[in-house]
């Protein structure tokens, strides 16, 4: 049993837990053009991506079209889960049977993510406790990604440590919030890579429902510095909150190598959502892996519980159509390059040395997004006042 601490010191040794509308992002002196910043990063220790973006195993974001996609623009997608084992099995094939430049122009300045082979890269998403599902999948597969809410769980841990020595691939630990959590994992289990965030996702309710949380900036400064500490070099996947690229540059100022988006590409032509029409607009469905829908499906219920909990910790939405991933893809790697440029940063491993964070109030945080009249937004983006 731990030390007993008197509760109203847990009061006022709370710590500031900021997350990525608390802080901006300072100017640097630029020494490159956005033009010139190099976004190469390591998904795992072995696996390196031509841009730093990872599409969520979200059974409303990733299947293989999305991963055939993301990885034709220089990521990798994460086949979700939430499917029989041979489906699951079926989706990673078809993305290493894709043709790796296909539908992408000569003038997209994009080149795709592919293995020693030439084939894309994919991931696919496994619970620590189907050794089974994951051993067959490790035959297609680039790398496995641990899918559950909650990675510091001993029964977890040891089920991971077993899965890490029964396959011959890299194999991604997660979610994790906590310094102690990597001290855990580095010290037990060769893992590839660690994704950080919890309760963050813009569709995930389980800070409301329980009150547990760790804030994705938070915690991807805390895994960061505790495998700095410890001297292990592992990638560092920041996920949830990410609403675009802004988020994603504060990310890799505090340790990330890469982040994980859902909502971004929820909307997207090749999310496995059908489209709906309201009122001569379209829309995407988007849900979190605790709603009560994805978990009428039964197959990720263990992401949250071991055995599941009947709480619902995700909720459902509509987001408004995007467009092809590409198009998503390419603006989301301008806005990075440009906030990159600002920082005085020109790759990744940059951010982490020269890009600074200024912690800002709710006002200036207002003041410094669309402001001065009451105002909507309405088609193409554009503001109207009033």
């Amino acid at each position: 049993m731990g030390t007993f601490k008197p509760f109203f010191l847990k009061l006022l040794e709370a710590p500031l837990v900021l997350t990525f509308r608390d802080v901006i992002l300072l100017p640097g002196k630029a020494v490159v053009e956005p033009s010139e910043v190099k976004l190469s990063a390591s998904f795992t220790k072995s696996i390196k991506l031509k841009v730093p973006l990872v599409s969520a195993p979200m059974d409303t974001v990733t299947s293989s079209r999305m991963a055939i996609a993301i990885a034709r623009c220089g990521g990798i997608g994460v086949i979700h889960r939430n499917m029989p084992r041979d489906e699951q099995i079926k989706e990673v094939r078809e993305v290493k049977a894709s043709d790796p430049f296909a539908l992408i122009d000569k003038d997209e300045s994009l080149e795709p993510a592919t293995d020693e082979e030439g084939n894309l890269l994919v991931a696919a998403a496994v619970s620590p406790f189907d050794l089974d599902r994951a051993k067959k999948l490790s035959r297609w597969a680039d790398a496995l990604v641990v899918d559950v809410a909650h990675f510091h769980n001993e029964a977890v841990i040891v089920a991971t440590k077993k899965m890490v020595s029964e396959v011959g691939i890299d194999v991604v630990v997660g979610n994790v919030g906590s310094y102690e959590a990597v001290e855990e994992i580095i010290t037990r289990i060769e893992a590839a890579a660690i994704r950080a965030g919890m309760s963050s996702g813009s569709i995930c309710i389980t800070g409301e429902v329980t009150g547990a949380a760790s804030p994705t900036l938070w915690a991807t400064a805390q895994v960061s510095q505790a495998l700095m500490d410890y001297g292990a070099k592992l990638p560092v996947i920041a996920d949830g909150g990410i609403r675009g690229p802004g988020d994603a540059a504060k990310a890799f100022a505090v340790g990330a190598s890469s982040v994980m988006l859902g909502f971004v590409l929820a909307g997207s032509e090749e999310s496995p959502s059908e489209p709906i029409m309201i009122n001569d607009r379209m829309f995407k469905l988007y849900r979190g892996m605790g709603s009560l829908s994805a978990r009428v499906k039964r197959y990720a219920l263990d992401r949250y519980s071991r055995p599941s909990k009947e709480v619902t910790e995700g909720i459902e939405m509509l987001v408004p159509y995007k467009g092809k991933v590409v198009s998503i893809i390419k603006e989301f790697v301008g806005g990075l390059k440009a906030a990159f440029g600002y920082a005085g940063a020109s790759t990744i491993e940059d951010m982490w040395i020269k890009a600074k964070l200024g912690r800002v109030t709710p006002l200036g945080m207002r003041e410094i997004s669309a402001h001065g009249h009451s105002h909507s937004m309405v088609e193409g983006g554009l503001w109207v006042t009033s």
